[in-house]
């Protein structure tokens, strides 16, 4: 009888204990969830603000270049048009593809040809866009890969927006442990330390703290450099393993 009842009050502790699991364990999955969720919105922010925000600054730039030429060079006003009504085409599909894969991990189709495309939508008669490539890219992951392209994006767009350069260069070097993605320009360039200091909501920081994210996830490092009136480096290093 006594063994009974040991027996009962040691079943009924078990299920008690069982019962605050459970509890705690849907807590869990409901943060787990959250957290998911919150990644996710993250994730696509991220994305949104590297492929529309930059479309949108080149086909802006081309639209300024037809509004110039309008009278005094009709043909590379129409040109102009021709391209940004290209490139918005462009950006249309990228956008698809991205509500499409919202719950898959985005990746590139090739490194070197989405980088060297990247590259002529940026280059025109005002601004020359050096590209120099070293190393295998291969033995990288593409999660790695498509983290330095997303860098190159948004430091090419930055320039865009801000710089006013007449010159880029793109130095890309593949080593045995690393990747180093060296971004320069001659434009205006600006106060690091102002920069550091701001609210991205307020001055437009979305894009270089999207990378700096990127780059937490691979065990990477961004480096800033500039200057009033010396230009701009921007300088990414992803790890092989990362």
């Amino acid at each position: 009888m006594a063994k009974e009842k040991a027996s009962r009050a040691r079943a009924e502790e078990l299920l008690a204990e069982l019962e605050v699991s459970h509890r705690q364990l849907k807590e869990y999955a409901g943060q787990v969830a959250e957290l998911a969720t919150t990644r996710e919105r993250n994730r696509l922010a991220r994305d949104i603000h590297d492929t529309l925000g930059h479309y949108l600054t080149v086909i802006n730039v081309q639209l300024e270049k037809a509004l110039v030429f309008r009278d005094k060079k009709p043909e590379e006003a129409d040109q102009a048009v021709s391209v940004a009504k290209r490139l918005a085409s462009e950006a249309l599909q990228d956008v698809r593809r991205s509500v499409g894969a919202l719950r898959t991990t985005q990746e590139l189709p090739e490194f070197t040809p989405s980088l060297t495309k990247l590259v002529e939508r940026v280059q025109s008669d005002t601004c020359t866009v050096e590209l120099n490539m070293e190393g295998d890219e291969h033995s990288f992951s593409k999660q790695g890969l498509l983290v330095l392209y997303r860098a190159a994006q948004e430091g090419l767009t930055n320039i865009q927006k801000h710089a006013h350069a007449s010159h880029i260069w793109i130095d890309l070097h593949f080593e045995e442990q690393e990747a180093t993605l060296i971004l320069r320009d001659n434009g205006h360039g600006f106060d690091t330390a102002r920069w550091q200091q701001a609210e991205p909501e307020r001055d437009g920081g979305y894009g270089l703290q999207g990378v700096q994210e990127r780059l937490e996830l691979v065990g990477g490092s961004l480096q800033v450099a500039s200057a009033p009136g010396q230009g701009t480096t921007l300088r990414v290093t992803v790890l092989k393993n990362g």
